[in-house]
């Protein structure tokens, strides 16, 4: 049951990694595993072993657990990509979420060249990279719902 004296103050987005923020004077961590390694908060699972996007959750200095979440493949998104391979067109995914994630969809779709636990700057550099190679590039957003 929540405390309706529970005061949340000085939250803060930490590019990347999640939120921190202070819950009755004691820290808040919510975010990736990168946030809990940041603020090195240690923890008792391997998470590149859990193919699930997964969010971290450390109050008070210490790690209490974690969420999975698991999205849907557009139906839409199979059907695109064998379009696109019809046309010779080689498709690359570049993802801010965690690569065990973006492997496993991109095993799904077909997508050889895919890259994961991207920040935005990361995805910048990568279509930087492709361009300088003389790449055509289209950037489509989220093949899943």
């Amino acid at each position: 049951m929540l405390d309706s004296n529970m005061k949340l103050e000085n939250v803060e987005e930490i590019t990347g990694h999640g939120l921190t923020a202070n819950v009755n004077g004691k820290q808040l961590l919510v975010g990736n595993f990168k946030l809990m390694d940041k603020f090195n908060i240690a923890y008792d699972i391997d998470p590149t072993t859990i193919v699930y996007t997964l969010i971290a959750i450390a109050y008070n200095e210490k790690f209490v657990g974690y969420l999975t979440i698991a999205d849907s493949i557009k139906l839409d998104a199979h059907l695109t990509i064998d379009k696109l391979k019809a046309l010779n067109v080689k498709t690359t995914m570049l993802s801010g979420d965690k690569s065990t994630v973006v492997k496993f969809v991109a095993d799904k779709l077909g997508i050889i060249n895919a890259f994961g636990d991207l920040l935005p700057e990361d995805k910048v550099n990568k279509v930087k990279e492709l361009k300088a190679k003389n790449e055509t590039v289209c950037i489509c957003r989220r093949w899943r719902k």
